[in-house]
């Protein structure tokens, strides 16, 4: 081969459109919430909702614009075409007046059958202060659940929450999580907590 047609097909290589493993479209709205799949624009409404949030449980890499930037290009670019440890972030919006109150993930989407690891995913969630405890979170993590399991086929959902966040651990047992700490070995920092739905067929 050429050097010219050596240098074609490693230039057209690097520039293939890559096909991501799983569909990640937009979750259905809610009464109240809308959903919108973090991007190369909206991303920096997450440093808006974070960056002066005192609250030590927030994902530091949301309070800072650059380290931002590095997570938004993982998730772009790495984790929603990751065959093993796929996944991407949802920002949350009011339906009545298009403001951003919050970002929901979903990580860790396997196509391994190893330890049933093609049925199970892992979701993560954060809320603006001003918007907690108004059941916002509520209805969109019960959202991204039914996402979950009607659209990608997982029943089993896990969810690690800090070993100090009583109130996460609390919110999740209300929406029916249970935990299961002793079942993972990854971190003596966090607690982790299991939804099933019924055994898919």
């Amino acid at each position: 081969m050429s050097n010219k047609k050596s240098n074609d097909f490693y230039q057209n290589y690097l520039e293939r459109k890559q096909t991501p493993f799983y569909d990640f479209v937009n979750l259905e709205p809610t009464a109240r919430l809308e959903f919108e799949l973090l991007d190369d624009i909206n991303y920096k409404e997450v440093f808006e909702l974070f960056k002066e949030d005192d609250n030590p449980f927030v994902l530091e890499d949301y309070k800072n614009l650059e380290e931002l930037d590095k997570y938004k290009n993982y998730i772009l670019k790495d984790s929603r075409f990751s065959s093993k440890r796929g996944g991407c972030d949802w920002l949350v919006k009011l339906k009545q007046t298009n403001i951003y109150i919050g970002i929901i993930n979903l990580y860790d989407m396997s196509r391994e059958t190893f330890n049933d690891n093609h049925k199970k995913c892992m979701i993560g969630f954060n809320t603006n202060n001003a918007f907690r405890r108004k059941y916002y979170t509520s209805e969109a993590v019960q959202q991204l659940k039914k996402h979950i399991y009607e659209h990608f086929g997982r029943n089993k959902i896990i969810a690690n929450v800090d070993k100090k966040n009583t109130a996460s651990k609390k919110f999740l047992e209300k929406l029916g999580f249970k935990e299961n700490t002793k079942a993972y070995y990854y971190s003596d920092l966090y607690d982790y907590f299991e939804f099933y739905w019924d055994e898919i067929v």
